[in-house]
């Protein structure tokens, strides 16, 4: 597992493969092994995943002080920039729920998607909060067909 620094913290993160990099972040409470299940497929369709363990997640330092969303996307900005990628970058979002997620209920979910422009809702049946592992084989099909139109 390789590491950066930002904000004085040693933070970590995991790659695959040799294309254009994609950039997976975990949820609060989780680190970046939960996107497991996407480093193959992506690696095979010429991607390169990139898997951050956010601050005071997995294998990261741990936060001693108050940290914000706005901190931890300047990690992972920071993270853009040891990589060498800032100039040029689209951020196309899709915004995926699981039918039965009674954390984040599609209905929540698409508030997200409507948010941004170009933004996408897909519904997993089957699936509840994490559609990423419970339906690999779907999600994968999500992203990679989103990641064909970038």
């Amino acid at each position: 597992m390789a590491s950066y620094a930002a904000r004085g913290l040693r933070l970590r993160y995991e790659q695959a493969g040799g294309g254009r990099p994609v950039v997976l972040l975990h949820g609060m409470s989780n680190h970046c092994l939960a996107w497991a299940p996407q480093l193959d497929a992506l690696a095979a369709a010429g991607w390169r995943p990139v898997l951050p363990d956010l601050a005071g997640h997995g294998w990261s330092d741990p936060v001693t002080e108050r940290t914000t969303t706005e901190d931890l996307a300047g990690d992972v900005v920071a993270l853009l920039d040891v990589l060498e990628v800032a100039a040029g970058v689209r951020v196309p979002v899709l915004a995926v729920a699981g039918r039965h997620d009674r954390l984040a209920p599609p209905q929540m979910v698409e508030q997200i998607a409507v948010s941004v422009p170009c933004g996408r809702l897909e519904v997993v049946e089957d699936a509840q909060h994490l559609v990423n592992l419970e339906r690999p084989d779907r999600f994968n099909e999500l992203l990679l067909g989103l990641l064909a139109q970038a």
